[in-house]
């Protein structure tokens, strides 16, 4: 288990550097799949939801007959059924991205069962045909489908057609999400439930959906009620349902799920028309009469569809493939054994180098009609110069390289990330072509030279990564640090823990949740949304020792009121609150008071970052006891570096005047537990643990409430004076504390 979390780690990390969106897909059959069901013998539920008592008569399940299946007997592709619902007893809605890649002849619909292994109580239908909303684009618009049924459905008790919503739904309402989809969050550790699954989920506006992340427009709607709570890999295409009206149809959210970005859904009142156009009759050619083509019919459909898609002239990055039956081989299979790539190579390849590309992508340009091959493919191809690239139609710089062998051969989807070799050496990675694959423009590669070294930093790192969570899992309590750090051998005076009480087997227990700092005998200092929403009078502040379970030295303080920033918005400003305790502190050796000013700090600055937080990169894991693992009692520090706004914002994330950013290295930074703790320069609060990304210390940066910002409000606001200090001794004994390595 523990390797296996450590390769998790390594997919991850290359995924979440840029953010990643992804479709939910169907699941993925592998020999020694890790069964993850809830060990309290209960059963799976979708993520945060409930297995459904009721029927849901508009509920269906599409699936795919799996090869070698006699046609009546179809399961769900790779143990993966995607939901659906359908809107007469001939026609049924659902996403496009859950058509696309698919046969449709091998497709069915079962309707009127809850539990997929009990098909004699639903009916199955066949798909006949399909249309995909010709503005779809894929993650970003139009992901809706409607599909014709061969027999039509018997209407009853449980099946039945749902009504189409018609009006603009905001955000506030509570709606019903279901399906058959994961029920924990990691894919690879997760499998599908044969019961039907239900969550209540609460839409947003599109303006806080793009505001937590997401670009999405009037043709999508959102929903988030908390994290562990949502849609996931087998949910596409199912229906959001509010107030017995089918809102919105499953699309796309975060690569794992529920982790506390909102999932995505196409708006169904802005498809009404299309979609009750297209319920009583289909255009021609439709995608089925398309797989059903000869050769020669087929070549002139290319041709067709070729002029459709050059006209815009559209980049497409080469997506995963879905293996099928009737695989079409149409290049040369490549002999021999397999072997290690030479070397990386380290010099600029220009024009003219013959050099051999191979994978296992599409044999045939349009990817909707093939399948993948199950042999290893290579095309013998040779390197153009970018110039000549450029004049081909592509545009690139140069940290690309073009290769060309003709029209009719070229990389293809599922060919991406592989390798272009020249004269044994690694010389690109393949990135990008035209959506219909070798149609005469040049295919696109990462030139592996412009990025030696940075590929080389990026295998340390994750050797780093590998021996940091190896060790943090393995080795004794004592040894964990936080995510690149380490346990603070001092007591940092102005820290403070806040705590909520709870009783726990008739024992009354404190559970650290947040961070934060003394500002005064009766003032604390910590981040907006770590109090928002809370009742005060449930939480405490603990202070004056590094070790939460030290009750002996340490000293507790009840909280009367907290006063939030008016400007507050989470996740995009203002993220300050102060908050005043009954009794005040008495200041000594091991509490005191963290000094403030209205001096702006810009970029280059070592800071002390201290806290409870996580010291893993995850916040959560379905792993027993992982909290207690991952959360320590003891106090942590790392030295974190400032950069400048503009720099924070050229790494991916959006913000202002009133925050501030550090970065320092992949595998060191705040983490869960940390927010709200103090950011600290030569005894001066510096700014204040706001958010960071959903995986921890992953290469992004970390944002902070600027304190300076905020000085005026402050002090207008606490019992202190502009002219607030911390004693110049307990700063210099905690200056003089911090090892020479971190300077």
């Amino acid at each position: 288990m523990f390797r296996y979390m450590n390769y998790f780690i390594f997919l991850t990390t290359i995924s979440l550097i840029k953010c990643e969106l992804f479709q939910f897909p169907f699941g993925f059959e592998s020999e020694n799949k890790l069964q993850q069901a809830e060990s309290s013998g209960g059963s799976p539920r979708i993520i945060g939801g409930e297995t459904s008592p009721d029927h849901y008569p508009y509920q269906i399940s599409l699936q795919l007959k799996r090869d070698g299946e006699a046609q009546g007997g179809f399961l769900s592709f790779l143990q993966g059924p995607r939901k659906e619902c359908f809107l007469n007893e001939n026609y049924i809605v659902t996403a496009a991205h859950c058509i696309e890649a698919f046969n449709i002849s091998q497709m069915s619909v079962l309707a009127g069962t809850k539990d997929l292994r009990k098909e004699s109580e639903g009916v199955r239908s066949l798909i006949d045909d399909c249309v995909i909303h010709p503005d779809y684009v894929e993650l970003n618009t139009s992901d809706v489908s409607v599909c014709k049924l061969q027999t039509s459905l018997p209407l009853g008790d449980n099946i039945a057609p749902i009504e189409l919503s018609k009006e603009y739904v905001g955000g506030g309402e509570n709606c019903t999400l279901t399906g058959w989809g994961y029920t924990i969050p990691i894919r690879e550790i997760s499998t599908l439930p044969n019961e039907l699954q239900r969550a209540e989920l609460q839409t947003i506006t599109n303006t806080e959906c793009n505001q937590r992340g997401y670009n999405v427009g009037t043709k999508e709607i959102c929903t988030f009620s908390r994290v562990l709570k949502g849609a996931c890999g087998g949910d596409s295409g199912g229906p959001l349902q509010c107030n017995d009206n089918l809102v919105g149809i499953v699309s796309y959210g975060a690569r794992i799920c529920a982790i506390g970005l909102p999932d995505v859904f196409t708006r169904v009142s802005e498809f009404t028309e299309w979609i009750e156009q297209n319920s009583s009759g289909l255009p021609i050619p439709s995608l089925a009469k398309v797989r059903n083509l000869n050769m020669f019919s087929y070549l002139n459909y290319f041709i067709f569809l070729t002029t459709i898609s050059l006209k815009k002239c559209e980049l497409f990055q080469f997506p995963f493939g879905f293996e099928s039956e009737n695989t079409l081989q149409q290049a040369e299979s490549s002999g021999g054994s397999p072997r290690i790539i030479g070397e990386l190579s380290k010099e600029y390849i220009g024009g003219g180098e013959k050099c051999t590309l191979t994978g296992w992508g599409y044999t045939i340009p349009i990817r909707k009609v093939p399948t993948l091959p199950y042999e290893l493919h290579r095309l013998k191809t040779q390197t153009i110069t970018n110039t000549e690239c450029n004049q081909r139609g592509q545009n690139v710089g140069n940290k690309e390289v073009c290769a060309f062998a003709g029209i009719s051969e070229g990389a293809c989807g599922g060919d991406s990330g592989g390798p272009l070799q020249c004269n044994g050496n690694l010389v690109g990675i393949a990135s990008s072509g035209t959506r219909i694959c070798a149609t005469g423009l040049p295919d696109v590669f990462a030139r592996v030279s412009e990025f030696t070294v940075v590929i080389a930093e990026m295998l340390l790192q994750f050797v780093e990564c590998f021996i940091l969570f190896m060790f943090a899992t393995c080795s004794k309590l004592d040894d964990h640090k936080i995510v690149g750090g380490e346990e603070s051998p001092i007591i940092y005076y102005y820290q403070i823990s806040l705590q909520r009480v709870s009783t726990r087997w008739g024992r009354e227990q404190y559970n650290h949740f947040c961070g934060g700092s003394i500002l005064s005998e009766y003032y604390i200092i910590t981040a907006a949304h770590c109090v928002q929403g809370q009742d005060v009078s449930s939480i405490s502040v603990f202070a004056g020792t590094s070790d939460l379970e030290d009750t002996q030295n340490g000293i507790r303080r009840s909280i009367t009121s907290c006063l939030i920033h008016p400007d507050y918005r989470k996740l995009n400003t203002s993220d300050i609150a102060l908050c005043q305790v009954k009794v005040p502190f008495v200041f000594g050796p091991t509490v005191g008071k963290i000094n403030i000013d209205n001096d702006y700090v810009n970029g280059g600055i070592n800071c002390t970052l201290t806290g409870w937080g996580s010291i893993y990169i995850f916040r959560w894991l379905p792993i027993p006891f992982y909290s207690m693992l991952a959360y320590p009692d003891e106090l942590h520090r790392v030295i974190l570096t400032t950069i400048s706004n503009e720099n924070c914002i050229e790494r991916g994330l959006i913000v202002d005047e009133t925050q501030i950013c550090t970065f320092t290295k992949f595998g060191q930074g705040a983490c869960a537990g940390d927010s709200g703790g103090p950011l600290v320069y030569n005894g001066i609060l510096v700014g204040i643990v706001s958010y960071g990304t959903a995986i921890c210390s992953i290469g992004a940066p970390d944002v902070f409430t600027r304190a300076s910002h905020f000085y005026d409000w402050i002090i207008s606001n606490t019992d202190l004076s502009s002219a607030a200090t911390t004693s110049n001794q307990q700063v210099q004994s905690i200056l003089t504390a911090i090892p020479d390595i971190f300077q």
